[in-house]
Formats: C-alpha cells, structure tokens, sequence
C-alpha cells in the first residue's frame, strides 16, 4: 500500500485563492454578477467578481460588448438577440425542474438500503460511511491550453491565462453527477504562476462554473508543482511520489473559501506544451482521474479526512 503524500496539502492549502491577480487597481464593485464594457486597448467585458471587476473576454473588432446578456456578440448579429427570445426556451430549462425528476434519484436513498448491508458490517458506523461515498466516486477527463499563463502580480483586469471554457469533464459521487452543472450559463478555466516560499511555487489550474452569472459550483482545482513540472505524463495522486493534485469542491463565493471536499483525484497528466511558467509561458495537457472521496479513499485507506485535515462534503 502506498503512502498519503500529506505535505501534497500544503501546496493545496496554499494554491487556493479565488480571486488571482494583484489588488493594486482599486476596480471594486457592488453587485455581484453583474457585467460591463470597459473601453480599454480593444472593448473588454469585466464582471462583478468575488467584490472585484474581472476580465472575462476581449471583443474583437467584428464584435460588440454587450453588458445585458455577457457576451461579445458579432456585430449586426443583435437582431440575433431576438434569438435571446429564444433563451426564453431557456424557460425550457425549466424543463429542467423535470431535473427535479432527479429526485427520482433519490430512489438512490433506496440505496441507502445498501445500509443495510451495514448489518453485515456491524464493526463500525465509520464502515456505514463507506457505504454512503461509492468507491470510485467518478471519472474525469481533463482537456486543457492557454497561451499564456497568469501571474499573480498581473494586474486585477488581465486576462492572460483566462479561457470561457471547461477543461474538466466527466461525473461524480454515487449518483453520477455532472460536473459541468447544466444550470451553468457557462464555464471560466483560468491558468496562473504563483510563488510560495514555504510551500513551493506552483502552477495553479481552476475551472468555475458560472450561475445566475456569479461563481457557482462544484468547482475543480488542480496544483502543478514548479518542481515536478515537464512536458510528458506526470501522476496526478495524493500518494508519495505523485507530481500534480486535483480536488473537485464547492466553493463558499461570499466568505472566499473552500466549504467542502468532493473528490481527489488518482491518474495521470500529459503536458504537451510548456513554456516559462514564471513569464507567462504557455501551457496544455490533457489526462484522465479517478475520482476518490476522502470518506472512503483509495487502495483501501479509507476516512482520510481528519488526515487531511479537510471537511467532506455530503455524499452524492
């Protein structure tokens, strides 16, 4: 059995910050989720981010910025907003209250019939909570590459390192949920440098989920240390000997903090492309991970919660 790679937490500890880049522009805003063209080399759309203006995009010259709908629309293409009319099939979403038939997944609580099964346990209750977090907890497959990588001296409205994409998919828990939620408006993945003398300088990769157009979750976090990085397969783990770390979590977007874990994840990393991280560099790889909850984890270990020193989230 190998052995938890507990210092890997200091790195993850250290990496978390929900809001990249140097405060020194005083671009603070009031209400959350809210967006706007500011008039800069070409139009950039900022939005009310965590209490601060961040850049999201940059419009290109056959475009317009526009603030209602968040976007950068090509130009002549706003009769296309009618179109938006037709986001009133959104309301379809609300088809998506049919989600609610998702509760038909809490049939799943039929499952937790299966705790029964903890009447052939009888030893713990920690042995009841395995059987709440299904082991494996889900399967990710990773897909990402920017140009350049932020730094976190940039300044608070750069964009570099920032993509209006996804770069992790596949599901989690028991029940198989999404971790792309379909009541996204989108997704943001950002990419940065950052320095930590204690700890070890690290690349930071993030994906976000935007809904009701602020940050939503779950949220997926993965930490490159400088040290390890390379261009070739690298293994993602918490276990000795590991060379990046992903987690999935839900974010607490007003207190600017993790609330709880999901998953880590267990597999590996291809970088193919690698530039100087510390100047903005560009960077890509792909990969594939098992998803573990630190309730039940891997190659039997078990509730490694308390070892990690982190708080579970419910099981799904």
């Amino acid at each position: 059995m190998k052995k938890l790679l507990i210092t890997m937490m200091l790195i993850m500890a250290a990496a978390f910050v929900i809001s990249c880049g140097s405060d020194d522009s005083d671009d603070s805003c009031a209400n959350e989720g809210e967006f706007r063209c500011v008039n800069q080399t070409n139009v950039t759309l900022q939005w009310c981010f965590s209490g601060v203006w961040t850049s999201v995009d940059e419009c290109g010259s056959d475009e317009t910025c526009n603030a209602k709908t968040g976007k950068c629309e090509a130009e002549g293409g706003d009769t296309g907003n009618t179109g938006d009319t037709g986001n009133t099939g959104n309301t379809g979403d609300t088809g998506n209250t049919g989600n609610t038939g998702d509760t038909g997944n809490t049939g799943n609580t039929g499952d937790t019939g299966n705790t029964g099964n903890t009447g052939d346990t009888g030893n713990t209750g920690d042995t009841g909570n395995t059987g709440t977090y299904a082991n494996p907890y889900g399967t990710a497959t990773l897909n990402f590459t920017v140009d350049q990588i932020g730094n976190e001296s940039d300044p608070q409205d750069s964009t570099i390192g920032i993509i209006q994409s996804a770069f992790a998919s596949g599901t989690y828990g028991g029940a198989g949920e999404n971790m792309q939620p379909s009541t996204a408006q989108g997704f943001q993945s950002s990419a940065y440098y950052y320095v930590d003398a204690t700890n070890g300088n690290a690349v930071q990769v993030m994906q976000i989920p935007i809904i009701n157009s602020a940050g939503g979750n779950p949220a997926v976090i993965m930490s490159f240390p400088e040290e390890s990085l390379a261009i070739g397969e690298l293994g993602v783990s918490l276990f000795e000997g590991a060379q990046a770390v992903i987690y999935i979590v839900d974010v607490d977007w007003n207190a600017k903090k993790i609330s709880c874990f999901h998953a880590f994840g267990e597999g590996t990393a291809n970088v193919t492309t690698l530039g100087d991280v510390t100047a903005h560099g560009g960077f890509a790889f792909t990969g594939n991970v098992t998803w573990f909850s630190p309730k039940n984890y891997d190659q039997g270990q078990g509730d490694i919660s308390s070892q990690l020193g982190v708080t579970a989230c419910a099981a799904k």
